[in-house]
């Protein structure tokens, strides 16, 4: 079968399978009641606007001063649109006032109105109307840690989020699950639990929480239950996320306090042992609601695909908020990850021809020593002042603490075919990561021009300090037949043992404003000015590499970004946008020099459009981006510690997303990138690091729930589909044929509050290689069919 027609046949059954479940369904909701089923999450109130607009279908129009800042309980459940309001607006002080016209207002609720906020009035105000999405200003993201806004003040970039509904529907526990559903992201393993994120052909490895950025190189997959939502941004954004990477950048929105008490609890078991457990609680810890916490607790179990590997996962966080005065709040939290497992670490080799291995999938080639322990602990406080005319002003200080130690045995060595010989491989490494990161952020309205304009500046600072060490075991080989694998005996790593400590800096002061420049016009620019060193100190008694010490740096820099949106009417806008690139990196060649910095520029240009009055948001997007300097790994080191730079490469193509409701209670997502890749001079390829290894030139990424108005079940499906990508090692070349995944869903609330959900992950168990590297190591399949049951209880 060709290399398209795995894929294709694949998306076949996938087309001919989700509506043959929807129209099986569907006889159950024919007679279905007018009044619709609500699921808005507790969060910002700018967001429940949006998603309440969205679901409802009713027209909003919001004044971004009067939300600002404010938090919605949510509405869960049958109602209908009135009472709908009632619930989203509790303890807000707003109230929605009906138009003659059907269309809702939101203002200040008096006294009198507190217990019904919903009235009816014959009148319309002199406002623009929003329909499904209520806009957030400056001062309001600020204020919620997001990102991404949307309607007329989004940026001039693509964009993607996933609340915490989308992440319960598509039950992504960790972020790496989270990422495979949104649209032009991939990802590759540097070992089984570790992985680099990838968008438009390069690595994203800048991480924010509430919108304060931290570094990130490998990532271990953060547990996703303490957050609200997981929102990317593709393409660089040098401006707000510091020194950051040409792919984009991710931020996670923790969850915060709820005004009103309110309690969720899951608990789930699924095949291959899986278990897990989850408790939710929050609310106001005094009579007068001025002081709010929330404490959030899990518990994953599973083994994986090869008998005898496993993981385990659990997550604790707690966050407390209080209001100091009328405009001042205050917000302290903490939380710790520990996760422990044991699997094939170096995953596959293949072939010596480049061709995947014919073995049992289910044997475990490794040590039964074999262990990893990652801990995760972080810490942060924010301070937000609302000032008058609309500005607030934000410090955040984040603290993470992660610590890992590994030993393993696992195969390296590609196989001759015929022979099924390998050998395992012995090492240990010890890291740990110590960050601190300080952001200061004003933004708010500015007037000027007989226009109003938004304006953000910031100040931050980060430290970060890593000590590392490993040593090589000995015995550091042992063969192993791939027909009659064996444990091999436990390797002695007292000996050649390497130690060093890499403490990092970086200064940065930063400026980004929408200015009006016409009623329909516009500009989005933004400047940063970045200071950065690095050093590091090599133990002297632990060098059995041979490093040496070195101090770099650079700075200041200057990153500037700009772009112009022009809104054709209330529904459509068109952008573009330039950003550029500078991106200090911390490999090494094998003279241990420090590669220099990663160089480019992005252009974009796209459409936003909304549909279905509004239920439905399209953008398509075209991007080029050109990049110099990009570390690689070195062909033939066995290390992973010497790389060269990659010479000039560029990429370009499109994105393409549509997402909203279909009507209301039939949600869907759906996005293709089309992404061309090419080297611009004589580095063409450096090996099993090239751009093939992990940018297929088409992916599709598409997911839909259907929940009728009036019934208590729901059903969905998620489905993924991928060209070929390949990597070549030498004379060979590993390649992975395009292919498709499947999973799908259906719950059912047996009461209201309660409801049991079936999940089906690919659902054909399709046998994929997820993530390929050589053909000695690091091949990584992707997960087989996984069936996960689920009971969750909301109070």
């Amino acid at each position: 079968m060709g290399d398209g027609a795995a894929a294709l046949s694949d998306v076949f059954r996938a087309a001919v399978v989700l509506p043959a479940l929807f129209l099986a369904v569907a006889a159950g909701g024919l007679h279905a009641q007018d009044r619709p089923s609500f699921h808005v999450p507790p969060g910002p109130l700018n967001t429940a606007i949006g998603s309440f607009a969205a679901q409802s279908g009713a027209l909003v129009s919001a004044d971004g001063a009067l939300t600002a800042g404010k938090a919605s309980p949510g509405v869960e459940g049958e109602t209908d649109v009135a009472r709908g309001f009632e619930r989203l607006l509790a303890g807000t002080g707003l109230q929605a006032l009906r138009a003659a016209d059907g269309s809702y207002v939101l203002r200040p609720a008096p006294p009198a109105a507190a217990a019904t906020p919903l009235v009816t009035a014959g009148w319309s105000l002199p406002t623009v109307q929003v329909q499904a999405s209520a806009e957030p200003d400056a001062a309001a993201r600020l204020a919620s840690g997001q990102r991404i806004a949307p309607g007329a003040q989004a940026q001039p970039q693509t964009g993607f989020t996933l609340d915490r509904h989308a992440l319960d529907l598509l039950q992504a526990n960790d972020l790496q699950q989270a990422l495979s559903h949104v649209p032009g992201i991939t990802s590759s393993n540097v070992d089984n639990s570790r992985y680099r994120i990838h968008s438009r052909g390069f690595q994203i490895d800048t991480l924010q929480f509430d919108g304060v950025s931290t570094a990130v190189g490998y990532l271990t997959p953060p547990n996703l239950s303490m957050y609200e939502s997981v929102e990317v941004l593709r393409g660089p954004d040098g401006v707000m996320a510091g020194v950051g990477s040409a792919g984009g950048t991710m931020n996670l929105v923790r969850k915060r306090p709820q005004r009103a008490f309110e309690a969720t609890a899951r608990v789930g078991a699924g095949s291959y042992q899986a278990r897990t457990g989850q408790i939710d609680i929050g609310g106001p810890l005094d009579a007068a609601g001025q002081l709010r916490g929330r404490i959030v607790a899990s518990t994953d179990r599973q083994a994986l695909r090869q008998q005898g590997t496993w993981r385990h996962d659990d997550q604790l966080y707690g966050v407390l908020e209080t209001d100091l005065g009328p405009s001042t709040e205050l917000r302290i939290g903490a939380s710790r990850q520990w996760l422990d497992s044991r699997s094939m670490q170096y995953g596959y080799p293949t072939y010596t021809d480049g061709s995947f291995l014919r073995i049992p999938y289910a044997t475990y080639y490794g040590a039964d020593w074999n262990r990893e322990t990652y801990r995760l602990d972080t810490a942060f406080a924010e301070l937000l002042h609302r000032l008058d005319a609309g500005w607030s002003l934000k410090a955040s200080l984040n603290q993470l603490h992660s610590q890992r130690d590994s030993a393993f045995a696992g195969l390296r060595g590609a196989v001759v075919a015929g022979q099924d010989l390998s050998r395992y491989q012995t090492s240990t490494i010890q890291t740990e990561d110590r960050q601190t990161v300080l952001d200061l952020k004003a933004a708010g309205p500015l007037q000027a021009w007989g226009r109003s304009h938004d304006l953000t500046l910031g100040l931050n600072a980060s430290h970060q300090r890593d000590p590392q060490s490993s040593a090589p075991g000995v015995p550091r080989y042992f063969d192993v037949s791939l027909a009659d694998p064996y444990s091999p005996p436990q390797a002695d790593f007292s000996t050649n043992v390497s130690r060093q400590v890499t403490q990092t800096d970086q200064l940065g002061a930063y400026a980004h404003g929408r200015f009006a420049l016409a009623d329909r016009l516009d500009l989005a620019a933004g400047l940063r000015a970045s200071r950065w060193t690095s050093r590091v100190a090599i133990d002297p008694l632990a060098n059995a590499s041979g490093m040496q010490d070195h101090h770099d740096g650079f700075g200041p820099r200057l990153t500037p970004s700009a772009g112009l949106v022009w809104r054709l009417d209330a529904a459509r806008q068109l952008y573009a946008s330039t950003s550029a690139i500078y991106t200090p990196q911390t490999q090494r060649d094998a003279s241990g020099t420090l590669l220099k910095p990663l160089q480019g520029r992005q252009e974009e240009a796209g459409l936003r459009q909304q549909l279905a009055e509004g239920r439905l948001q399209l953008q398509l997007a075209l991007f080029r981006l050109v990049q110099a300097n990009r570390a690689m790994n070195t062909p033939g080191d066995t290390t992973g510690t010497v790389f060269q730079a990659q010479g000039k490469a560029r990429t370009q193509g499109l994105d393409a997303q549509l997402s909203g409701h279909l009507q209301p209670g039939w949600e869907l997502s759906l996005g293709y990138t089309r992404t061309l890749t090419r080297y611009l001079d004589s580095s063409a390829d450096t090996g099993r690091a090239a751009f093939m290894a992990y940018t297929p030139g088409h992916l599709l990424k598409a997911w839909t729930d259907w929940r009728p108005a009036g019934q208590r079940w729901h059903v969905g499906g998620a489905l993924k589909a991928s060209s070929a990508y390949q990597v070549v090692d030498g004379s060979a070349t590993i390649r992975q044929r395009g292919f498709a995944t499947l999973d799908t869903w259906i719950g059912l609330n047996l009461r209201p509050g309660l409801e049991l959900r079936a999940h089906l992950e690919n659902a054909f168990d399709r046998l994929y290689y997820q993530s390929l590297s050589s053909t000695a190591d690091h091949n990584f399949l992707g997960n087989p069919r996984l069936l996960m049951l689920t009971l969750q209880a909301r109070y």
